[in-house]
């Protein structure tokens, strides 16, 4: 007897990121890296679009993003965390100083 069987695996949401704004220190600071976004990271729940995250971030004298905390959630945890990472990995231009910003994330 010979049993076959067939697992589908549910697709995982990606996120798609539409709009991003800076303010504060940092909005004219040249950004040299920003991850793919339809590579990011897949969210593991049912996920619907239509979010907006304020996210407050530090960008080092070296260019690296630091001490990023949501200021304004979405009303998801899992959304807010996503836009944090997200920003996390974005390298702006090394060399003036250590900046603030503020970035409205839609998605």
């Amino acid at each position: 007897i010979a049993f076959k069987v067939e697992h589908q695996m549910k697709p995982k949401t990606r996120i798609r990121f539409g709009d991003t704004s800076i303010t504060g220190d940092a909005k004219n600071r040249i950004i040299l890296y920003k991850p793919v976004l339809e590579d990011f990271a897949p969210l593991s729940t049912e996920f619907n679009s239509d979010y907006d995250v304020s996210i407050r971030f530090k960008v080092s004298p070296h260019g690296f993003v630091e001490n990023p905390e949501c200021i304004t959630s979405s009303g998801s945890l899992e959304a807010d965390q996503m836009a944090m990472r997200y920003i996390r990995k974005w390298q702006f231009v090394p060399g003036h100083g250590s900046q603030e910003g503020i970035i409205r994330v839609s998605f």
